[in-house]
């Protein structure tokens, strides 16, 4: 990373080269966000918008999209298992109960957006990092235990499902959207040694109208800005998103203890 030299004693980091979105706590208490991209500075920089991006108000807002895959995914053809070729993900997480033979949503995409900015995001060029409204929907129904037999996984790419109490330690398996999850007619799951997830955030406003979204978060201590030329040093940083007790909630959500806990979410109407 490169680091631009403001004083004897003040260095300067450079914005990522695919940007970052800047936060700020002004006196006022209310929320400001500036976008930041490479050669820009995040404090430090000339001119009056310190080479930022200033967020129209209140269009800020942030999506969640993970992924739930499978390891070492298999599925049972006319009596031979079959290894997938690639990687097997949903985009919903179940948990399984052997005992009770229930099932339940646990996980999936969150968001703070409203439908109006979902919109928007779907319409832009972000591709797979985009939650399906078909996995919104579904997390309208999560944390609610369902009889397995009556449910149907759903999900724009299907639900990763993992046993609470199963006799195979580890044991999952990846259901894809339609088909019956763990047995019974319409049974169709490929077999896991365990799952592990992918996640990814976007962090989107928008720009003089326009949509704009980057992956990464960092906070702007108020005052910090600098008029000051400065000399460009090219220098390596481990830096990541800074916390603070004044972030918004689901920022420092993000950042640490249990990052789904108390999530502010807008869960959209099945497994």
């Amino acid at each position: 990373m490169c680091r631009i030299l403001t004083s004897l004693n003040a260095v300067a980091e450079t914005c990522a080269a695919e940007g970052e979105m800047l936060w700020e706590k002004a006196l006022d208490g209310s929320d400001s966000y500036a976008l930041c991209y490479a050669p820009s500075v995040r404090a430090g920089a000339l001119g009056p918008s310190s080479g930022h991006l200033q967020c129209d108000r209140g269009s800020y807002f942030m999506v969640e999209a993970p992924k739930f895959c499978c390891r070492h995914p298999r599925i049972q053809v006319a009596g031979q298992s079959v290894p997938a070729r690639g990687e097997v993900c949903g985009d919903l997480l179940a948990q399984y109960d052997a005992e009770q033979q229930q099932i339940k949503l646990a996980r999936g995409p969150t968001t703070t957006g409203s439908d109006e900015q979902l919109a928007d995001l779907n319409a832009s060029a972000t591709g797979d990092a985009t939650p399906s409204q078909i996995a919104f929907h579904a997390m309208g129904d999560a944390g609610k235990w369902r009889p397995s037999a009556i449910t149907t996984c759903s999900g724009k790419a299907g639900a990763l499902i993992t046993w609470l109490n199963g006799d195979t330690p580890n044991r999952a398996e990846f259901c894809p959207t339609g088909t019956t999850p763990v047995q019974g007619p319409g049974y169709a799951s490929w077999q896991c040694d365990g799952m592990y997830s992918e996640d990814s955030l976007l962090h989107c406003c928008k720009v003089k109208g326009r949509l704009r979204c980057v992956n990464h978060i960092r906070e702007q201590a108020p005052g910090s800005q600098c008029n000051c030329k400065g000399l460009g040093v090219n220098e390596e940083s481990s830096a990541d998103t800074v916390t603070s007790c004044a972030w918004p909630a689901f920022v420092a959500l993000q950042l640490g203890g249990d990052l789904f806990a108390g999530w502010p979410t807008d869960l959209r109407g099945s497994l």
